[in-house]
């Protein structure tokens, strides 16, 4: 079954510097979850800079807005980069800030990677799985990656391929279109499960994730709020199209 993520909370906290109305958030999450359609959400960052409870994600303060545990599969996202100090990964600082599953009720980890700090995603991943999370790692800015970069990342991630649930191609401007949507699939599929991250630049976004529906994973987020222009709709998706 493919999966569709909304990652509302994390995406849209760049326009509100991850602070949102607690109610608003209780009524998104379950309302979401009432579909029976969404297989994860995805609350915000666990970060170790500045920002409001949704770059902290906080388990204590998670339960306390949603009250009760969704169906669906609660997710948070680290940003590589934040957690790499003179070309080292701060293993301490990771660990510290993410606890076992066993112990949380978030379920799914996304690491944000780019070229330039992949070669510390191995060792991320090792850690965070011992702690039971389902993995998934977002290869972020991939439409200004040349066929020697295609090479080198998918080499690098093949050392984690059978620890991690899913391989995100994020479309962090925007660029690509419907028709090259094939290529980046093929591209990445010696990975595994292979998912689409949009973003709608040049307004193809919700035609982007109408590809990647046939994918193993997709993200969408209400109104399409998020960085930038935004995302692809998950209401517009939820409407039109059945998974």
């Amino acid at each position: 079954m493919k999966k569709l993520l909304d990652c509302t909370f994390r995406d849209g906290g760049y326009y509100t510097n991850w602070t949102f109305d607690k109610q608003m958030v209780y009524d998104t999450v379950h309302a979401l979850d009432q579909t029976k359609r969404v297989s994860y959400i995805e609350l915000g960052y666990k970060s170790p800079s500045k920002g409001g409870p949704y770059k902290k994600c906080n388990e204590e303060y998670i339960r306390s807005v949603l009250k009760k545990r969704p169906s669906a599969k609660l997710s948070f996202m680290i940003d590589l980069k934040e957690f790499i100090k003179d070309n080292t990964l701060d293993t301490t600082l990771l660990d510290d800030m993410i606890i076992h599953s066993r112990f949380s009720w978030f379920k799914m980890v996304r690491i944000a990677c780019t070229k330039t700090n992949i070669s510390h995603v191995y060792e991320t991943v090792q850690l965070l799985k011992q702690k039971g999370y389902i993995l998934g790692v977002n290869l972020m800015q991939v439409a200004l990656l040349d066929t020697p970069d295609y090479k080198l990342c998918i080499e690098t991630l093949k050392l984690s391929k059978d620890k991690v649930d899913y391989f995100y191609v994020a479309d962090s401007f925007g660029t690509i279109q419907p028709k090259d949507m094939s290529y980046y699939k093929d591209t990445f599929k010696v990975l595994g499960k292979v998912g689409f991250h949009a973003h709608d630049n040049m307004g193809l976004a919700y035609a982007n994730v109408l590809q990647a529906s046939k994918w193993h994973i997709y993200d969408t987020t209400v109104t399409g709020m998020g960085r930038g222009v935004g995302n692809a709709k998950t209401e517009q998706y939820l409407m039109t199209y059945k998974n």
